[in-house]
């Protein structure tokens, strides 16, 4: 449910204040609620405020990602510009649960290990995104982009 709201009211947000900076804005905020909240969580209080959080930020992350490529590509290269997403993205998906598999047995099934690998994966990924953005319109933080 929390996804469902996290779609939608950053695409709102994203009309005021620009798509690229709440797209920054809302990987960020994942980065921190898996580094600063999932991994010291010790209660089940805990891990479902990360959820709840975790879902809305996550939500963004999914819904603004198309509406990016439309903003900074020329409408014939839409199609293959969204097609490239999609497959870059495939490949995390792929890759990252086998992954997460082997750093939880070399872990001996505990989870600290993969937790920090989201968090640092989901840091790199936002530092990429906050890149690709100053890339496209300079550092100018207020310009709605």
């Amino acid at each position: 449910m929390h996804s469902f709201f996290g779609r939608i009211v950053p695409g709102i947000l994203s009309d005021k204040f620009g798509c690229f900076n709440i797209y920054i804005m809302t990987c960020f905020l994942t980065s921190i609620l898996i580094l600063c909240l999932w991994i010291p969580a010790s209660s089940n209080t805990a891990l479902i405020i990360f959820s709840a959080f975790y879902g809305f930020t996550s939500g963004a992350f999914v819904s603004l990602g198309p509406a990016l490529i439309v903003q900074i590509s020329p409408m014939e290269k839409t199609g293959v510009r969204q097609g490239l997403l999609f497959f870059v993205a495939s490949i995390g998906a792929l890759v990252t649960g086998p992954i997460g598999g082997a750093i939880t047995l070399s872990d001996h099934g505990g989870f600290m290990g993969l937790k920090v690998f989201a968090g640092v994966m989901c840091l790199a990924g936002s530092v990429f995104a906050l890149l690709a953005r100053i890339a496209a319109v300079g550092v100018e933080p207020l310009k709605k982009f």
